[in-house]
């Protein structure tokens, strides 16, 4: 060993130092694989295969009955998900059928970063955790390296530019550079005059208030200036004017 060629005046103290690092190293690591291991760390969950404990191993929450002698259960999650960690917590949440998230910080194959929320889901007998990326319950599969990564976030990026349909024509709302008008603003499309300005009163709309006036509802109260300073709260909504053209007007107005 290092330590009799040190001894004798022909070893390296940094070789010596070096080689007690790796034996530690290699220690816990086998110790994190083992099945004693297993035993003494808390259980995060149930699996949802064979109901039994699921424990934190070195690379993944894994079922405690993997050992052929238990019945080799190979149900995981993976503590790396498109190179952003998951918790202990994050794991217990899984298992208990909830979804977690949005996320930021998972990247994709091609080094581009997205966001998108979590849940375990079966699909042929098979569990997975998927992305999810809205509340409309669609979901793609999430594994530690996804094949897909350009496609997802392409869908992303059309739901977050979708802002709705033009309650005139039924054309697509789309932004300009004052406001958020119809797609079909040209003539030989129709030539619909649909807008809905981006700044009213002092206060930017937000994509998120275009989609909530163009699906036909109301959005909660917000501040708003007078011309001459003051303040006051409304609630926005689009209604029909007596000319038959949509306009956005203020609902519930009070002093602020």
């Amino acid at each position: 060993m290092e330590l009799s060629r040190i001894a004798a005046g022909k070893g390296s103290v940094e070789v010596f130092l070096g080689e007690i690092e790796n034996f530690i190293r290699d220690t816990v690591r086998e110790f994190l694989e083992s099945d004693t291991a297993e035993v003494q760390r808390e259980a995060v969950g149930r699996c949802p295969l064979c109901g039994r404990d699921v424990v934190e191993g070195y690379k993944a929450y894994e079922c405690s009955a993997k050992r052929k002698a238990d019945g080799g259960c190979r149900f995981v999650i993976w503590k790396k998900i498109s190179g952003k960690r998951i918790s202990p917590a994050v794991a217990a949440m899984l298992l208990n059928g909830k979804s977690v998230g949005p996320y930021k910080g998972f990247v994709s194959k091609k080094k581009k970063r997205f966001s998108a929320s979590l849940k375990l889901e079966c699909e042929d007998g098979n569990w997975a955790v998927r992305f999810l990326f809205d509340n409309s319950g669609q979901i793609s599969k999430a594994r530690a390296k996804p094949k897909s990564s350009d496609d997802m976030l392409k869908e992303l990026s059309e739901k977050i530019n979708d802002f709705g349909t033009c309650p005139a024509c039924g054309g697509k709302i789309i932004k300009g550079r004052r406001g958020y008008g119809c797609s079909n603003w040209k003539s030989r499309d129709g030539g619909c005059r649909f807008v809905i300005w981006e700044m009213i009163s002092g206060k930017r709309l937000t994509p998120a208030n275009i989609r909530t006036l163009a699906g036909g509802k109301t959005t909660r109260k917000y501040v708003f200036e007078t011309q001459n300073g003051g303040k006051f709260r409304a609630k926005l909504k689009l209604k029909k004017n007596s000319s038959g053209g949509w306009e956005t007007v203020m609902l519930e107005r009070e002093n602020y």
